[in-house]
């Protein structure tokens, strides 16, 4: 897992501090990878705070990432959509049987 932030890093510590890995399959399988700091120079594109991006594929075209800022502005459904993630983050299962799953933020 990847981070251009301390503080996210951290919220994923926090996250995976109580929690067992899903997928105990195996020696490599049973542990969360190792966080590390994502050097900003070596990104392609950064999204500003206050920018919208569609991102493509730039041999295919295809849509690999979206960021929408101020997309949703009520309250509620913002503190709804921000919950779905730690709900469901650890619920995924890699399909390999011999590689462990691998995150970047």
């Amino acid at each position: 897992m990847t981070s251009t932030k301390q503080a996210i890093a951290s919220i994923w510590r926090s996250h995976r501090a109580g929690k067992k890995h899903p997928d105990a399959r195996g020696k490599s399988c049973g542990s969360w990878p190792q966080l590390e700091k994502l050097k900003n120079s070596k990104l392609s594109l950064i999204v500003k705070v206050n920018e919208s991006a569609i991102i493509r594929d730039a041999d295919t075209g295809e849509v690999v990432a979206v960021v929408l800022r101020k997309f949703v502005r009520n309250d509620e459904v913002l503190e709804w959509i921000s919950s779905v993630p730690d709900e469901n983050v650890g619920l995924r299962r890699g399909i390999r049987v011999s590689e462990p799953t691998s995150s970047v933020l």
